[in-house]
């Protein structure tokens, strides 16, 4: 899977999270898509369900900093942990 597969499965996930999907941008922080733990767990079922598994450490780091976890930093950390 290359990086923008995986791009458009977090851009898929999150759309089915967000009502207003025009705010779905790499360089926004979880934080400014103004998803809660709730939100940051269904995204990550999503990608579950989608047959992308995120390591605990980085869904940790995305619920303990969602003001820091940009969408470009999780689809970069997917990629190569998909490429490991």
């Amino acid at each position: 899977m290359d990086r923008d597969e995986v791009r458009r499965y977090v851009e898929g996930a999150l759309g089915v999270i967000l009502v207003d999907k025009s705010v779905i941008r790499e360089s926004r922080t979880l934080e400014d898509l103004v998803l809660d733990e709730e939100d940051i767990d269904e995204l990550f079922k999503k990608l579950h369900e989608s047959g992308i598994n995120v390591k605990k450490r980085e869904k940790e780091e995305a619920l303990k900093h969602p003001e820091s976890t940009t969408v470009m930093a999780l689809i970069d950390h997917i990629f190569v942990s998909l490429q490991k």
